[in-house]
């Protein structure tokens, strides 16, 4: 399967991938965010980028995105394993851990965004696997 990097705001942009793509014929594209959780701010204007540069190109492929992954087991566990590998030898009762995401403007946590929701779920499960291992 080939794979496209491609920004929103910075090059490597959509449309060069997609120019590629309909190139070769490709028929389903999957769309893998790498934020973990969805926000109408990044997930969403993402998805709609490609959609829009897809329409432009007269491309029309089949879409698909991958669902927000904050609270998936293995991505929990793959976070929480470099925390621990960069206090291996520490006495982790001298340190606190700061956990630090973007925030959204409050009007748009008010209109249903769930982006902070799933922030403060990330971090719930990062400090209950955490404690788990202790």
């Amino acid at each position: 399967m080939p794979i496209y990097p491609v920004m929103r705001y910075v090059p490597p942009f959509a449309d060069i991938a997609l120019r590629e793509c309909k190139d070769k014929g490709i028929e389903e594209l999957i769309l893998f965010p790498l934020y973990p959780q969805y926000s109408s701010t990044t997930t969403h204007s993402s998805v709609e980028d490609v959609q829009e540069r897809c329409e432009a190109l007269d491309y029309h492929p089949k879409i698909s995105v991958i669902a927000p992954y904050y609270d998936d087991y293995e991505y929990i566990e793959a976070s929480c394993d470099e925390i621990i590998k960069a206090m291996e030898g520490k006495d982790t009762r001298e340190y606190d851990l700061l956990l630090s995401a973007h925030g959204l403007p409050l009007n748009i946590i008010k209109e249903g965004d769930p982006y902070q929701n799933q922030i403060e779920g990330n971090a719930s499960a990062i400090k209950i696997y955490l404690k788990s291992v202790e």
